[in-house]
């Protein structure tokens, strides 16, 4: 647990929202940022999970029906 940097409040949940993440030589991805609920702050942003696990799943079912 950690506090949020902007309202000092302890951080026990948290928002979560959806975004479009770019990277100009990757392309783009999808991501997630995380959300203070006391203030609204962004405590962070990255890759969603679970969208990537989809995509790894994806891409070696492929994989093995091709080969």
């Amino acid at each position: 647990m950690g506090t949020c940097p902007q309202c000092k409040q302890p951080v026990m949940t948290a928002r979560v929202a959806s975004l479009h993440l770019y990277e100009p030589d990757l392309g783009t991805f999808n991501g997630v940022k995380y959300f203070c609920v006391s203030c609204g702050c962004v405590l962070s942003i990255g890759i969603d999970p679970f969208s990537l696990k989809s995509d790894i799943v994806n891409e070696v079912v492929a994989a093995l029906r091709k080969g």
